[in-house]
């Protein structure tokens, strides 16, 4: 800033107001503490008022300025100042008014958790989202309607009315509906955080007895998936009976592949010197083309695929080395006669059987039952859960 040297002619508005000289070329307006209190401009921080009237150092528009102190110094002295500076044309303060939107009304439990569910849809797999619809929302309603909407009474409820991974796994995902209702204004507080995280696993309705306790999520896989036994008996009936796809379902059991993801991997994908198998796509039959990885399209670059281990001499080891490596154009390692990666809808009904005109005699599943060597249907999906036992 340039000091601004005092002219006789305005020694008297100086008392109240003077002109400063900046070093970005503009003039800018300083008054004096007296005037600030007067006006209620004062703070201790900036005890003198400063007004910026946007006008360049010029002769011209320096002696604009000497005439407008002038005129403010007389004011001042007559008890008639403006201290919106309207008066004299060199600025205009007005009360900035906050503009408060109106409050969102604040959703009901069940109606929060059916919204979570509604924006997962997007990028969760298919089985989840069973869970999350059916198992976690007949869950939550049974408590509301034993206990209302109280957290810690339905948290207790779940507790002592569910298994411990479906109680758990009930709060946990309440958490999230509540964290996503704060985020969009729908909720102003989580009464579910961090409260599947405290539940201890002695809490569990389950249990096997008082000194050992059955892990509620190991047995929920154990009831959605083959036992060893049973998988085993599926490899070799579909070896001795439908050759074709024996070496496809072994795959799913010893990798836990979808389907779309199975059959939609190259012989590029299997990393030999690395022991491992990368899955990056799935095909699509409806599309009869390669599509990204379920939920995979919203993430980096490179999160958008799994790496498998396929350790050396291992099982899935030796069963890629006996794959016979058949031409053609899209080369997957599981091609259909006609050189396309296999019709998933085809597995699908040798597994389960068809029906009508589609119907496949000696169905997998159904001529294990038969046989005594399988205990229940479940879908080839299911192959992927008998790996994480």
């Amino acid at each position: 800033m340039i000091n601004t040297p005092k002219h006789p002619q305005c020694k008297a508005y100086e008392d109240t107001v003077i002109i400063e000289r900046l070093n970005d070329g503009k003039l800018r307006l300083q008054f004096s503490v007296d005037i600030s209190k007067t006006s209620g401009w004062y703070k201790p921080t900036t005890p003198q008022k400063k007004i910026r009237p946007g006008l360049s150092d010029t002769p011209e528009n320096y002696t604009l300025l000497e005439s407008k102190c002038l005129q403010i110094h007389l004011d001042f002295l007559n008890g008639c100042f403006d201290p919106t500076l309207v008066k004299y044309g060199i600025g205009k303060e007005r009360p900035q008014l906050a503009i408060v939107p109106p409050a969102k009304k604040e959703m009901g439990l069940l109606e929060l958790y059916d919204k979570y569910v509604e924006y997962r849809e997007k990028d969760t797999a298919l089985n989840t989202l069973r869970f999350l619809r059916i198992t976690f929302r007949n869950a939550i309603e049974q408590a509301i309607n034993t206990v209302g909407e109280d957290a810690l009474a339905i948290r207790n409820w779940l507790v002592s009315n569910k298994s411990n991974w479906t109680a758990k796994e009930t709060i946990r995902n309440l958490g999230k509906a509540y964290k996503l209702g704060i985020k969009h204004g729908f909720s102003s507080l989580n009464p579910f955080e961090d409260m599947a995280e405290e539940l201890s696993k002695s809490s569990a309705k389950n249990r096997l007895d008082d000194d050992h306790e059955a892990d509620d999520e190991e047995i929920f896989f154990q009831e959605l998936s083959y036992s060893i036994e049973e998988m085993e008996a599926i490899i070799n009936y579909v070896y001795d009976k439908k050759p074709k796809y024996a070496q496809l379902i072994e795959f799913l059991f010893l990798s836990g592949c979808r389907i779309s993801e199975a059959i939609a991997i190259k012989w590029s994908d299997i990393k030999w010197e690395r022991e491992c198998i990368v899955i990056s796509r799935q095909w699509s039959s409806v599309g009869k083309c390669f599509v990204p990885l379920k939920g995979a399209s919203h993430l980096p670059e490179h999160k958008q695929y799994r790496i498998f281990p396929m350790p050396k001499e291992d099982r899935l080891w030796k069963l890629m080395k006996a794959i016979t490596k058949k031409e053609n154009k899209y080369d997957v390692v599981f091609p259909s006669e006609r050189g396309m990666p296999l019709f998933r809808e085809t597995i699908h009904q040798h597994w389960r059987g068809g029906t009508g005109t589609s119907r496949i005699k000696c169905a997998v599943i159904s001529e294990l039952i038969k046989q005594g060597k399988v205990s229940k249907y479940l879908s080839i999906h299911h192959t992927s859960t008998a790996r994480r036992k």
